[in-house]
């Protein structure tokens, strides 16, 4: 099946858009988990470098819009 610039456009964005909500809920789970391990006592050093470097990934996609 041979696809349209403006099909193949659609789709990249779909799956740009996909990929961003799913770092933003990865991300939004590590902060809940970040807030119950300092609630706990436990130490979130590496989930807090994780969702950093992802944060980031997911602003460079959005202004790809």
């Amino acid at each position: 099946m041979v696809r349209s610039d403006s099909d193949r456009l659609r789709h990249s964005r779909a799956v740009i858009i996909n990929s961003a909500d799913q770092s933003r809920r990865g991300l939004e789970s590590e902060k809940k988990r970040e807030a119950g391990d300092r609630a706990g006592g436990g130490v979130a050093g590496a989930a807090t470098a994780a969702g950093g470097s992802r944060a980031v990934s997911v602003e460079g996609l959005l202004e790809l819009l």
